[in-house]
């Protein structure tokens, strides 16, 4: 049987060299006949074998693995096959290939997730582990596959204890995953004009959803103006602590294709905002203050190019309200002003699509909400302002997020004028699995 697996191995890499533009192979491997031989000579073999050390050492690159787990398969088992190949080359964080695959809509050992997602990646070999029962026996479930576009090359079943892998089995395995290496090895740079490209059909990616929340501190600041019954009221913060939170649902018609809709939720506070009012008599007060500000909206993005990196446009609209309250009746009222709001948005990938630029100049449609500023009795007006915001990934999942937004709203008044101007500037932290 190991005579058997053996000349299948040599089959599959003869048949791989046909496809791929391998490195000549300057170790050479000889097929005993005799059953016993031939399996001593897979065990035998380790990271130290000739196979590896023939290999001139300005050619060798170390390699890179991706070991995928199949589904339902034990994470002690999925820690063994990782300890038994680091020696080989070098792991890749395949929880972040998972997730990948989940936002594209694909599933990570699917041969379609593996053909679209491989491209553009250094990724020299890649291992699916899979457990299964044959013959009420437990087996591991090995599938080799080379790392371009996730040919298959080997497939192989070895028997367990539960979910431990014995030394003899350890020891094929590594034996094995030495062999693919070796054969596979080739120049980090692909730079031939057919490493990226693929004859086959090209993969449909389905739809997808994805969640996100952030939430960050920062600071901000608040000022109003206005005539109200104590005459020109005016207040000006001095710079105050806060607080945000958003959250976010992507939906995209073809997996990371280029039209995506965005429903978002965000809202920011002061944290511990104090603020002094003086009185007629020339006395002042101080009260405990919060400014607020709520917006929700949807925004429409096209991107400018098949490129991950291209520039994308986009069109937010939305409702957003902004509020002032004190804990202690003031010469200034609590007010809120609703708006009417809507933005256009540039977003630019700075170098990668890693770190993320986006500039929204915003223009809206204020009016009071409630009777807070009745005393002026103010008329809708406008307002505007902007935000800027970069992001930075961090992994698949997991963002830095700076923020800045300020907001300007003029509303005719009986006399004069209502002003109130908002900042805030944050630095958060996104989560989107």
């Amino acid at each position: 049987m190991s005579s058997l697996i053996l000349k299948r191995f040599v089959l599959m890499l003869v048949a791989a060299s046909a496809l791929l533009p391998l490195h000549s192979l300057q170790a050479q491997f000889t097929i005993d006949q005799d059953a016993s031989a031939a399996e001593d000579e897979i065990v035998d073999a380790d990271p130290d074998s000739a196979a590896v050390e023939e290999i001139e050492e300005e050619e060798w690159d170390r390699p890179k693995i991706l070991v995928i787990r199949a589904p339902r398969t034990p994470d002690r088992l999925m820690r063994g096959v990782l300890e038994l190949v680091s020696p080989v080359g070098e792991i890749v964080d395949w929880r972040e290939f998972e997730r990948e695959a989940r936002r594209s809509g694909l599933s990570a050992t699917a041969d379609a997730s593996l053909e679209t997602m491989l491209r553009d990646r250094d990724i020299t070999l890649i291992i699916i582990v899979g457990r299964r029962v044959v013959n009420r026996r437990p087996v591991i479930a090995l599938s080799y596959r080379e790392g371009r576009f996730g040919t298959p090359m080997l497939s192989e079943e070895h028997p367990i204890f539960g979910d431990s892998i014995p030394d003899r089995v350890a020891e094929r395995i590594q034996a094995e995953t030495i062999l693919a290496v070796t054969a596979l090895t080739r120049p980090a740079m692909r730079d031939t004009p057919d490493a990226t490209t693929n004859d086959s059909a090209p993969v449909q990616a389905g739809a997808v959803v994805q969640f996100g929340v952030s939430a960050g501190l920062g600071v901000g600041s608040r000022g109003f103006e206005g005539p109200l019954e104590a005459g020109s009221v005016r207040l000006e913060t001095s710079v105050f602590p806060s607080a945000t939170m958003q959250i976010r649902t992507l939906f995209e018609p073809v997996a990371r294709g280029r039209f995506s809709m965005q429903a978002e939720l965000e809202y920011q506070t002061s944290v511990g905002l104090r603020t002094t009012d003086t009185r007629i008599d020339g006395s002042t007060r101080e009260t405990s203050s919060r400014a607020q500000r709520l917006d929700l909206g949807l925004a429409l993005s096209l991107r400018l190019g098949d490129s991950p990196t291209a520039v994308t446009l986009g069109l937010w609209a939305g409702y957003a309200t902004r509020i002032f309250d004190t804990e202690a009746p003031v010469s200034l009222p609590d007010y809120s002003l609703g708006s009417v709001a809507t933005g256009l948005r540039v977003t630019i990938p700075l170098g990668s699509e890693r770190i993320v630029l986006m500039a929204s100049p915003t223009l809206e449609f204020v009016f009071p909400v409630g009777d807070g500023l009745n005393a002026a009795a103010p008329e809708p007006g406008i307002a505007y302002g902007g935000m800027a915001r970069l992001q930075i990934g961090l992994t698949s999942a997991w963002a830095l997020e700076a923020i800045y937004r300020e907001s300007h709203a003029t509303l005719p008044a009986s006399v004069g004028s209502v002003r109130d101007v908002e900042r805030f500037a944050t630095l958060g932290v996104v989560y989107a699995p």
